[in-house]
Formats: structure tokens, C-alpha cells, sequence
């Protein structure tokens, strides 16, 4: 923000990043989960293996939880003072 940039695009910023941890990680993770399905198929009860309504909306809570937590921190990122930022 010292160099120009505004509020709106500190907080484009940080989202964008967070966005694409979050959509990596969480594209490892659904793919790593469903050949593991056959690990831990005893110990699931009322649920079939790799059911796709489970894992999407497992997957839609973890996006939607690190996107809010995002928006937080890029909120309060944004309304730092350069000055007191570049003496800290």
C-alpha cells in the first residue's frame, strides 16, 4: 500500500493466493482420498466408499471455512497502516 497499491487490491491479492492453495490442496486431497477408500472401507458405517455426496461436501466445507478465514485476513491486511507496517 506504501507504493500505490489500494485497499481493494490488497484483498484481490491475498484471496487470489488463498484461493489457489486452498483448490490445490484440496484437488491432492480428493485425489489421494479415493484410492485410500479401500484402505478404511471397514470402518465406514452407513456410508459407501468414495461416495461422491460425502467427499463433495467434505470438499465444500474446507473451501468454504479457508475462503472466510482468507477474506479475514486479507480485511485486516488491508486496513494496516503502511507507515506503522514498514517500522514493524
Amino acid at each position: 500500500m506504501q507504493l500505490g497499491a489500494r485497499g481493494l487490491q490488497v484483498v484481490l491479492l491475498v484471496l487470489r493466493e488463498s484461493v489457489l492453495t486452498v483448490v490445490a490442496g484440496t484437488v491432492l486431497g480428493v485425489a489421494v482420498a479415493f484410492p485410500s477408500t479401500r484402505l478404511i472401507a471397514g470402518m465406514q458405517f452407513g456410508v459407501e466408499s468414495g461416495d461422491p455426496v460425502t467427499v463433495a461436501s467434505a470438499a465444500g466445507v474446507l473451501i468454504t471455512v479457508a475462503l472466510l478465514s482468507a477474506l479475514l485476513s486479507a480485511r485486516r491486511a488491508a486496513t494496516v497502516d503502511p507507515l506503522i507496517a514498514l517500522r514493524e
